[in-house]
């Protein structure tokens, strides 16, 4: 297990809270809103004097090293007034669990994505929690398990020559320049159907993919991808969501070209798809048991080879060759060897 912790915002967390159980009534500036889930009042800082403050409200004291100030129960504004609480944040990939002390959770879907490190994902957990004053949490401490950091999703967008789209998750053959699949999220339709007729086009353009400030380029399919499309508003936001597949990502057998690719989605085995697909690219008869060997037996053949990835909808990914004659050598050799069995 993993972990970073702010020691000086648990301190003011502390201390913050300390004079709260005195009684003191504390509230923050509108400059500081985002930092603490604490009444805010605008204008503090800025109307005020050396060591004391006053505004049309009425008198404010400022809490010394932690932008608070005192104030007077009737100008506070009507929200509830809650003690603040330490909690810790577990990152995984499906977003992030926050603990508070009394052992009280609660699951964000914020996402911890390679762009950010780890103390600027705990701020970004202190201006969500800052806006929810019955709960009064703020995160001190970011735990994480062995190995999740190299495996966050990356900062993407995909582009052509006039327009860029956020890109939630991808898959792209970097030996063969193809974006295999992609989920898009643009404010606009229009944006997205620019970016899937340049996959769909004859000519020379392509895409480029940019993740963490590295560019990829990648040449369009010259055919349609298959396309899934829907709106945000289900997730009480404004725009339009796209998830987009290579042609030959689906039945093999529908394809004529000498590969095709395996997608694993999230939540689905990525040895049970394929499986599924190469029973049907290749004329052999297979056995859903042999798929550790074939798997493996392939690799070592270079009949397949793993896809890049980033994003949390298609974790894993394959580029699987149809070479008939290579997998019948593949299963007769698993045979002999008594790796797998016809019975």
């Amino acid at each position: 297990m993993q972990s970073y912790t702010d020691t000086y915002r648990k301190k003011q967390a502390q201390i913050i809270r300390a004079r709260q159980l005195e009684g003191r009534l504390l509230a923050i500036d509108d400059y500081n809103a985002d930092q603490f889930p604490l009444p805010v009042v605008n204008g503090i800082a800025r109307a005020g004097k050396y060591g004391g403050f006053e505004t049309d409200a009425g008198p404010f004291q400022r809490s010394t090293g932690i932008p608070t100030w005192e104030i007077q129960a009737r100008f506070l504004p009507d929200i509830p007034l809650v003690p603040l609480r330490l909690a810790s944040v577990h990152a995984h990939e499906s977003g992030l669990l926050v603990t508070l002390q009394d052992g009280t959770q609660l699951a964000l879907d914020e996402i911890w994505s390679a762009d950010k490190n780890a103390y600027e994902l705990l701020n970004k957990v202190n201006q969500l929690l800052s806006s929810d004053h019955a709960l009064g949490a703020v995160a001190w401490e970011l735990t994480w398990e062995d190995g999740f950091e190299q495996k966050r999703p990356r900062n993407m967008r995909l582009m052509n020559d006039h327009v860029s789209v956020i890109c939630s998750s991808a898959v792209w053959d970097t030996e063969g320049n193809q974006l295999v699949a992609a989920t898009l999220i643009s404010p606009d339709a229009q944006s997205l159907r620019a970016i899937t007729a340049t996959l769909a086009t004859n000519s020379k353009k392509g895409l480029t993919l940019s993740t963490d400030g590295v560019s990829i380029y990648l040449q369009n399919a010259r055919r349609g991808f298959t396309a899934i499309s829907g709106g945000l508003a289900a997730a009480g936001a404004e725009g339009h969501i796209l998830t987009i597949l290579h042609p030959l990502a689906g039945n093999p057998q529908e394809q004529t070209a000498d590969q095709f690719y395996v997608l694993a989605p999230k939540g689905q085995s990525l040895q049970t798809v394929f499986s599924e697909r190469l029973a049907l690219a290749i004329p052999w008869p297979t056995k859903p048991d042999w798929v550790d060997y074939l798997l493996q037996a392939g690799s070592e053949m270079g009949l397949l080879t793993h896809l890049d990835t980033s994003g949390p909808d298609f974790p894993e990914a394959l580029c699987v060759k149809k070479s008939a004659d290579d997998w019948k050598a593949v299963i007769e050799a698993g045979i002999t060897a008594g790796k797998i069995s016809l019975a």
